[in-house]
This record gives C-alpha cells, sequence and structure tokens, in this order.
C-alpha cells in the first residue's frame, strides 16, 4: 500500500527567519488574502521591520510562517500557490520576496477584482507579480501553477497544480493543530493570543517578558 504523502522533511511546513538556536519561536500562521495577515506580516516578516531587526536579526527570535489558506476567499489557495512555486524555483530568498508582493499587492486579488476571471488569468498575473518581485522567469513559475500533466495524464480531474501537494500539507498541519483562522500566532508551538493591531510598542510589550524568561531556562532533557 502507498503511505499517505509526507512532508519530505521536518522544515517543507514552514519559511523562518532567525536562527534555529534563538531561545524562543513565534509561529504565524498568515493567509495572503487576509488583510490582517498583511499586517501582521508587514509588521513582524518586512524586511523593515523593526520587530524583526531588534529580536530577530539579533538571533534573540525565530519567526515562522506558516501557510493558511481561508477556504471563503476563492482566491487565497492559489496566491499561497504562488509564493510555494517561488520557493521552488528561487529558493527561501525568492519565497520572502514573492510573499512580501503578495502581501503588498493583495489589493489586486479580492473577490471583486476577480470575479470575472478565469483560474488560468489570475495564475498568470500571480505568476507574473512574484516573477517579477524575485527576479525569476515568469514562465518557470507559471508552469508550476498550471494544472498538473502527470496528473492529468494518469486520469485525475482535481489533480491541482505542481504546487498544491506542499500545500495540502500545509493546510493538513495547521487542521491538526487546531488553527482555523488567520492570523494565529504560536509561541514555542502553543497557541498565544496576539492582535495585528498591535504596534511596535505593543509587541515589544509582549516579547520581552517572555524572551527574558527564555533566556534564563535552563533546557531539561
Amino acid at each position: 500500500l502507498m503511505p499517505p504523502p509526507l512532508p519530505a522533511s521536518s522544515n517543507a511546513l514552514r519559511r523562518a527567519l532567525g536562527s534555529p538556536q534563538a531561545p524562543a519561536t513565534l509561529g504565524c500562521y498568515l493567509d495572503f488574502s487576509c488583510p490582517f495577515s498583511a499586517k501582521m506580516y508587514t509588521r513582524l516578516f518586512s524586511p523593515k521591520s523593526a520587530i524583526k531587526s531588534k529580536y530577530v536579526d539579533s538571533e534573540k527570535l525565530r519567526l515562522e510562517f506558516y501557510h493558511q489558506v481561508q477556504p471563503w476567499h476563492p482566491q487565497s489557495a492559489l496566491m499561497h500557490e504562488a509564493a510555494i512555486a517561488a520557493g521552488e524555483v528561487g529558493g527561501d530568498d525568492a519565497f520572502w520576496k514573492g510573499a512580501e508582493a503578495l502581501m503588498e499587492n493583495r489589493e489586486r486579488f479580492t473577490d471583486t477584482e476577480l470575479v470575472d476571471k478565469t483560474r488560468r488569468e489570475v495564475s498568470a498575473e500571480l505568476a507574473a507579480l512574484v516573477a517579477d518581485a524575485c527576479g525569476l522567469e515568469k514562465n518557470e513559475v507559471l508552469s508550476l501553477l498550471e494544472l498538473d500533466p502527470e496528473a492529468i495524464a494518469r486520469g485525475e480531474k482535481n489533480g491541482g497544480s505542481k504546487a498544491i501537494g506542499l500545500l495540502k500539507l500545509s493546510v493538513k498541519y495547521g487542521r491538526q493543530n487546531g488553527i482555523h483562522v488567520s492570523p494565529t500566532t504560536t509561541w514555542n508551538g502553543l497557541v498565544v493570543d496576539t492582535s495585528s493591531g498591535w504596534d511596535d510598542a505593543a509587541w515589544s510589550e509582549f516579547l520581552d517578558p517572555l524572551l527574558e524568561k527564555a533566556g534564563k531556562e535552563t533546557p531539561r532533557l
């Protein structure tokens, strides 16, 4: 019997910024079509983020990004596939540049903007957006967003794109951990209350005592 699809590595379902040796990890389950996710992404992950500079670049904190598709936005999955495709073609740097572009251009991919467009048209726009942001060839990205010809050849009518496999595993991971909405955050794996409306001062007020405690704790075997 064929086993169910499984992640290729322990890092396959997340993209991370910061040192693996950082004393604490903040996980963020975000959706590219969600305005609140976009606010949190900009506050925490953006290259210009003061929080990233203060905590992540100094190796005090590790940030993890998880794909959290919102099914009530039909374009959500396509946007996440575009980020995955950018990462597959160009690696970590391309993923982050693609994610930044998707968050910054979220308004181009709302329900009202896309209601009269086909899936193929939306995929082509997304491929062009992330390819331009990452310095990649559009057709190379688009090839991962089009329907998988191998799946079609096997007779699969809902096989999806070549990027869908990792997205399916990401959705499964979020569901098994009880993640339902975006943005959702975790502190060292446990769900924690935060807000996309927090400014830098509020995030520092949240992070400072937790990181102080994390720096004093002795690892337990």
